[in-house]
């Protein structure tokens, strides 16, 4: 018996077992994008027969997302495209509903691992460990790098550590409260204010309440099962937060929601990190509110102009950057390559609707 053709855009661990039970009842087409014209003329031949199509995290972004004249040319079989990514802008959805195929993301799989990134940048925006670790390294000497960080001077800027000292500088033990012209802070009893607390931000509310933070969060509706404060205003959001934390969805009610007036909400001194999607925030504005020192910290995952990173943003010592992968490790690859599977499983064999349907 043909077993039905499944066409896998990306890659996945094929030592995976539920894999290997897949490949028992498909056979598996792995296929590396190319051009558009060489997808479009090969679902018109050796394509021409599948029945479901799985997305790897990258999906069909290098050919511009699955949209236009590549719908129009997916073979009629076709009856689910199953992805492991959250985002699904890059999917025509009523397109493909109107071909009658079925379109699946992956829910945030991975909140765990982008709650442990955050965390990395809200504990380096107030302790500074990258300056003393670099000092660490190059003087081998304890008392000696924390010596060369007890200055004055920040330049807020340029984003450059100071280097001025006065008399009493030179002669106190240097303990290590310096950092280049600022103070290592705790994060103890600041408010961290979390904008969307679903999944992800569940993950780093529960982090961020473990150094000692007050967590205020805000979305649509407040989560009933949640202790955490729930402040239904944006505007009084970030008036309390000390470190402000986007991790809401991507989408069009939110584009620019952290707008130039909410930033100049934030109290001096307020931390910004960014693992939503980078249009949330006016990033512009935010670097220059960050120039001005009205801005303490930015810490970023996700940019507005990506793949590139605003040059304004490089070679700060202001601000932790991080290239878009809070979420990349190989357990949560694993996860979405699975629940991807049992996806087009569900449909396909068992003729039952799969979980987290977009259409």
């Amino acid at each position: 018996m043909t077993k039905p053709k499944v066409l896998f855009v990306g890659d996945l661990d094929e030592t995976l077992e539920e894999y290997l039970r897949f490949k028992e009842h498909f056979e598996c087409i792995h296929y590396k994008l190319t051009t558009r014209e060489e997808l479009i003329d090969k679902f018109h031949s050796e394509f021409n027969d599948i029945v479901a199509i799985y997305g790897a995290w990258l999906g069909f972004h290098l050919l511009g997302g699955m949209k236009g004249e590549l719908i129009d040319h997916l073979p009629d079989t076709l009856r689910v495209i199953a992805i492991c990514s959250v985002g699904h802008e890059q999917y025509d959805h009523e397109k493909l509903a109107a071909r009658g195929i079925q379109l699946y993301n992956t829910p945030s799989l991975g909140a765990e691992d982008v709650g442990d990134t955050v965390l990395w940048h809200i504990l380096e925006s107030f302790r500074f460990f990258k300056r003393f670790e670099t000092r660490a390294h190059s003087t081998g000497h304890v008392i000696e790098a924390r010596r060369q960080l007890q200055t004055k001077g920040y330049d807020h800027l340029q984003g450059k550590l100071g280097v001025e000292t006065d008399q009493w500088l030179k002669n106190a033990f240097p303990f290590g409260e310096y950092a280049g012209g600022q103070l290592a802070r705790s994060p103890f009893n600041k408010t961290c204010g979390i904008i969307g607390l679903g999944r992800i931000g569940q993950c780093i509310a529960k982090r961020v309440q473990a150094l000692g933070m007050r967590v205020v969060y805000t979305q649509r509706n407040e989560n009933k099962d949640s202790s955490y404060t729930y402040e239904p205003e944006l505007e009084e959001l970030c008036k309390q937060s000390d470190v402000l934390v986007i991790s809401c969805p991507g989408n069009d009610s939110t584009r620019n929601l952290v707008s130039r007036d909410k930033i100049d909400l934030l109290p001096p001194g307020c931390k910004v990190i960014n693992v939503g999607r980078g249009f949330v925030i006016d990033e512009s504005y935010a670097i220059e509110r960050l120039q001005q020192g009205k801005i303490a910290w930015i810490g970023l995952d996700v940019y507005t102009h990506e793949p590139a990173i605003d040059p304004r943003l490089l070679n700060r010592c202001d601000v932790s950057l991080t290239p878009h992968m809070a979420s990349s490790t190989k357990e949560n690859f694993d996860a979405t390559a699975r629940y991807a599977l049992a996806n087009i499983w569900s449909v396909v064999v068992d003729a039952v609707e799969g979980r987290s349907k977009v259409v």
